[in-house]
């Protein structure tokens, strides 16, 4: 039950937040999310003789 108040009170203070908070944050995690794909490595391509292995 003590779970639950903190998880109510973090819904009620979404509906608070104002325009240029929620600017900045989608800023941050748009930053964020290009960051993390810089650090993944790219996709190997399958070639011709991979392609029955996996059919």
């Amino acid at each position: 039950m003590s779970s639950l108040v903190p998880l109510q009170l973090h819904v009620l203070t979404l509906q608070f937040r104002s325009q240029a908070r929620l600017e900045v944050e989608i800023a941050f995690l748009q930053h964020q999310l290009n960051a993390l794909r810089r650090q993944v490595p790219a996709r190997s391509r399958l070639t011709v003789t991979d392609r029955p292995t996996f059919v």
